[in-house]
């Protein structure tokens, strides 16, 4: 080997052994930084001698990250799903919680029986109508619960779709920059991170494929079907609504799907696009789902609570069509515009004194010209046989079978309490899964730092061995010019 061939090996094998340090030492420093996978450089032997570096690879296993972006989708929807059940839930309350419609309930019906045995005390009138207030209370609080949470994932929504499409646009200008980046380079390894992160971001919203193509980009499409970034973004699409009544619904009052170029990829929709996992599935399901179906068992059980006072058979005084104790904002029920009535449930004026009626009339009659014996307290029994009854009234909210108002209450919160355990089962299944494949992906790409420190000292000794080679040809060279 001549000197110069010895020389200029020496020379290669030193800027390999330096790169090598650079990006070993650069694995530890970000060891424990979030999203970082542990870099490796590629060396090849030239033809005439030496190496040369071909490229800095990232550990990473494509299928296992493909498997964990599908099961954290899967995750991000249960989540969703479960927190909302567990708000509703803690709203509708327990009879061992001590609060929620189910105790105010009590409170109402307990009012009832005590006055029923002393229906002369005004004390106790006042308690019963202070009772009622407080059942009518709590139905329209549960109602704008049920509208805020609808309201709050349709804003969801619309700042997923704000993040989605930001984030392709992203992508789409990381992908133009790796196509003039040298591969060999850390800083093309730095954003292939970057660019990983930011598809994980869409993931977790919008399931996605990843399609790799040549010069280090990539396309991506909904699980589906559906392109959202190609050789540009397509961007998704979607119109916030500010306000939402208990009748809304989607698609046909008002309420906006998802599209990509016109098509329909709303979650739960018609369409064969439909994406079906995520946190924009799972945002769609409470808007569109969990809180209608909520609303719709307030809804029948206020309704049956209106109807049990409203026959002349409780109270002489009422004739078809007359609002009884408990009303649709001041009216008789409407059998046909059910929804949202829990947040027009009220106290009918005619009994509060507050709103220019008389408490008297809770004992004598919501029609009642004049006060009747004071001891007469047939109203209220008939009022407790109504509550008492059996009846079927919860088989538009899809709980059928005949119960009294108590069990009817019970009933919901029976069914809602299901429900909330079935989503935490659900999504503590999914985040185990999740786990599982984010630590089996860790193994592949996590920075193992005592293995790093064990690579820095074998490429000191390499970095010294190619050192010594040069001094060596250094020496040679100076006793040559010394002959």
């Amino acid at each position: 080997m001549s000197i110069s061939r010895a020389l200029s090996n020496a020379t290669s094998g030193l800027s390999a052994t330096a790169l090598r340090a650079s990006i070993a030492s650069n694995n530890v420093a970000n060891a424990n930084n979030p999203g970082y996978a542990r870099r490796d450089l590629s060396v090849a032997e030239r033809a005439y001698g030496g190496v040369i570096s071909s490229g800095v690879n990232r550990a990473q296993d494509l299928v296992l990250t493909a498997d964990r972006r599908i099961a954290e989708a899967s995750y991000t929807r249960a989540d969703v799903t479960a927190n909302s059940r567990i708000q509703f839930s803690q709203a509708l309350g327990d009879p061992e919680t001590g609060y929620g419609l189910f105790s105010v309930f009590q409170n109402f019906e307990s009012t009832l029986t005590d006055l029923s045995v002393t229906p002369e005390s005004a004390a106790l009138q006042n308690a019963l109508l202070l009772a009622g207030n407080d059942l009518t209370a709590e139905f329209n609080n549960l109602n704008d619960m049920i509208i805020q949470e609808r309201v709050a994932a349709d804003e969801a929504i619309a700042a997923g779709v704000e993040t989605i499409n930001k984030a392709l646009e992203d992508i789409r200008t990381i992908n133009k920059s790796l196509m003039s980046a040298d591969p060999a380079s850390e800083a093309a390894a730095n954003l292939q991170d970057q660019r990983e992160a930011l598809i994980d971001d869409v993931s977790r919203l919008v399931p996605v494929k990843v399609i790799r193509s040549d010069n280090d980009q990539v396309h991506l499409m909904t699980r589906e079907g559906v392109y959202l970034l190609s050789e540009k973004v397509h961007e998704v699409e979607f119109t916030r609504t500010s306000a939402i009544t208990a009748g809304d619904s989607y698609p046909t009052t008002g309420l906006s799907g998802l599209s990509v170029n016109g098509v329909d990829i709303t979650p739960g929709g018609s369409s064969q696009m439909a994406i079906q996992s995520g946190g924009m599935a799972g945002y769609f399901d409470i808007r569109d789902r969990i809180a209608p179906e909520f609303q719709t068992q307030v809804d029948a059980l206020a309704a049956d609570l209106v109807s049990r006072f409203e026959s002349a058979g409780i109270d002489p005084t009422l004739t078809a069509g007359d609002a009884g104790l408990f009303t649709d904002d001041g009216a008789a029920l409407n059998p046909a515009d059910i929804a949202g009535l829990a947040g027009r449930l009220s106290i009918n004026a005619a009994v509060d004194p507050a709103l220019g009626g008389d408490l008297w009339r809770l004992r004598d009659g919501i029609n009642a010209t004049a006060e009747g014996p004071t001891g007469n307290g047939a109203i209220f029994n008939n009022m407790i046989d109504a509550l008492t009854t059996k009846n079927s009234s919860l088989g538009g909210a899809g709980l059928p079978g005949n119960f009294s108002m108590a069990e009817s209450i019970a009933e919901v919160n029976g069914a809602v309490g299901e429900a909330r355990t079935r989503a935490e089962a659900t999504t503590a299944s999914a985040m185990a899964r999740a786990d599982i494949l984010a630590q089996a992906e860790l193994k592949v790409s996590a920075v193992d730092t005592d293995q790093e420190m064990q690579a820095l000292l074998m490429i000191e000794q390499a970095y010294a061995a190619n050192a010594r080679v040069i001094q060596a040809v250094n020496d040679m060279m100076r006793s040559l010019m010394e002959i």
